[in-house]
Order: structure tokens, then sequence, then C-alpha cells
């Protein structure tokens, strides 16, 4: 069944409503009519008849088509509007236009009206469609920036509970095994001289153990955030970074966190930490600086190397630096990536001391 056409039309002539309802038909189009010449009438038809397309002359007796736009802007913008009308001059077409009619049409060339209709409603159609994804986009968005947040503090509740594991369970088991080597050390004497020194051997690698636990323990989820803060933690990172690779690692800080977020703490630290995980897998450099500073209500957090650096303008294949804005991002921050190859790489990020 051919679908109707509901037309609004807004026409004080008889003559001219008849002339335009008849090309319309004879071009064969369905079509159901409304005519009102007043601004009540008009108002009241947009409402209850909800048509699919408005049709209006410019001059009525005390209303217009710009009032007419202005109403159907108020009440429902996304109903086709053309203007049907006799000689206008070009400057009035335009301004048509942009107060946001479709078309215009005028009453002595009706027979282009029909395909004007047409193209207005799939116009419309094509914007609601349009809009529809761009809302759906920006609720899967959310949807995603939710799951995303939600996974990361799992992730965190998990790195959180394996470090307490490993810290209370492997690192007892192991300084209760140094304890027994070293009553052994200390109690067995005559032995020989060869067992003596495995003995001692094996002190010193279950030292190396526990240093080990300790610091994989430290780097899943350091207890030094929450007894002692954050700037202590940065620093204490930092130098890991140095003893570890061989890389002199500066820090720097002058920051209050009296007020900052236990997340934001974490995400900074989570932040840095990759950082320079980045810059011992790639930048090659001899020297880093990381410094964090107070900006009001807002952290900065830089870290800057003088490795090898990259072209900031060629698309990146490495999701380390995804993830690095994606965690400034959770917690309503940014970041910025300054680097050219052979110039080094700085990474600086603001983020509020307290997320939204």
């Amino acid at each position: 069944m051919e679908k109707i056409l509901k037309i609004l039309m807004l026409e004080d002539s008889g003559d001219d409503a008849g002339l335009i309802q008849r090309e319309l038909i004879s071009q064969g189009l369905s079509i159901e009519v409304r005519t009102v010449d007043t601004r009540q009438e008009f108002e009241h038809e947009l409402r209850s008849f909800k048509p699919d397309v408005i049709l209006s002359d410019h001059s009525m007796p005390g209303f217009n088509s710009i009032q007419a736009l202005h109403i159907h802007k108020e009440i429902n913008p996304r109903i086709p509007f053309i203007l049907v009308t006799g000689t206008v001059s070009e400057e009035f077409a335009v301004q048509a236009l942009q107060d946001g009619a479709d078309d215009y049409i005028l009453k002595d060339k009706l027979t282009r009206l029909p395909s004007a209709i047409q193209w207005a409603i799939e116009k419309h159609e094509l914007a609601d469609k349009k809009e529809r994804a761009e809302k759906l986009l920006v609720e899967q968005n959310e949807e995603l920036k939710t799951l995303a947040k939600h996974l990361k503090n799992v992730r965190e509740d998990e790195r959180k509970y394996i470090s307490r594991e490993i810290h209370d369970q492997l690192g007892q088991l192991a300084s209760a095994i140094k304890i027994e080597v070293d009553w052994l050390n200390i109690n067995l004497r005559d032995i020989e001289p060869n067992a003596k020194t495995r003995i001692k051997s094996v002190l010193s690698t279950v030292t190396i153990m526990i240093d080990t636990i300790r610091n994989i323990a430290m780097s899943l989820r350091p207890s030094i955030i929450e007894e002692l803060g954050l700037n202590a933690s940065l620093k204490w990172q930092c130098r890991e970074f140095q003893r570890i690779n061989k890389t002199k690692c500066d820090f720097e800080e002058s920051l209050n966190e009296a007020d900052v977020d236990e997340e934001v703490r974490i995400e900074l630290f989570r932040i840095c930490q990759e950082c320079l995980t980045n810059v011992m897998r790639h930048a090659r450099a001899d020297r880093v600086v990381v410094s964090i500073a107070d900006f009001g209500d807002r952290i900065g957090l830089r870290i800057a190397d003088d490795g090898k650096g990259f072209d900031t303008n060629q698309k990146s294949t490495h999701l380390g630096l995804v993830g690095l804005r994606e965690r400034a991002l959770s917690v309503g921050g940014e970041m910025n990536i300054d680097s050219a190859p052979g110039k080094g790489t700085t990474i600086t990020v603001f983020v509020p001391k307290r997320p939204n």
C-alpha cells in the first residue's frame, strides 16, 4: 500500500492551495493536506497532525514564513520545510535557506515541487539516521569507557591480591629458608669447606630471592603508595629503574598530594611505570627525567628521555601509547607526546586531583 504523504500547508489563498494539491496528485503522489493560515492553527496542526512535510507561502495576514520557520524549529525541526511562494528576491531566498528552510519553489514552477519534497524528506531521514548512529556511538563509547574502568579496577584488585600473596606467602617462606640456612651457617662448624661454601651460596641465593620477591610485589602493587604517597612511590620507581637498567633516572617533585584521590595516584604511578618500560624497550636513552608538579586543581606528570625518539606524524602500531592515553582519560585527564627522530621523547600528562 502506497504511503500517504501528510502535508501541512501554510496558505491563505484557496486557489493556490488547490493548484499545489492538483500538481502533486498529477505526479502520482497520495496526499493528505491540512491547510492553515494563522499562527495558532499552524502550531496546533504541527503538534497534532504531525506532517511529513511543511509547504509554506511567505506572507499571510499577520503571519509569514520566517515566523513559521522559527516555530517549526522550536516544535519539530526534523520536519522538512519548503517555501512555496510567488516571486521573491534572491536575498530573501538565501535568508530563508539560512534560517532553516530546505528549499523554495516559485508558484509558477510547481513541476519541481514533488522532487523537492522527496529530496527534503530523504535529507532529513539521512540526518535522523546519522544522529541516531552518532547517539548510539556515544552510548557505546560510554559503555566501553565504563567497561574499561571496571576492568582496570578489577586488574588493580587482582594485582593487589597477588602482590599481598607474593609478599606474605612466598616472602615468609623465603625468609624462613634464610633463617634455617643462617642457622646452618652459624652452627655447623665441623663440616667440609666445600659444604660451607655451598651453604653460603644458598644463603646468597635466598637473599637475592627475597629481594626479587619484594621487588615483584612492589611492582604489582607498591604498598609505598598507600604508606608514603605518590611522590615517594615515583622516587622509588625511578631509583629501581636506574638500578636495574643502569640508565640515569632523576626525579623532580613539587606536588602537594594531600588532596589527591587514590585512583589518580595509582593511575599516575602506572603511567610512569609504563613510560619507563617503553624507555627501557625502545628509547636507548642515556638519561630520563621524571617530574611531577602542582597546577592548582590539576597535576602535571612529565617523563622526558634523551633517546632515539620517533616521528609522531606516523601512525603508531604500539598499543602502549594508546593504553597510556586511556589511563589519563579514565581519570578525566589528557596526554601529550613531543618527539622527533634523534630528539628524544617527552610525555606530559595532566589530570585533575579528583576525577569527576
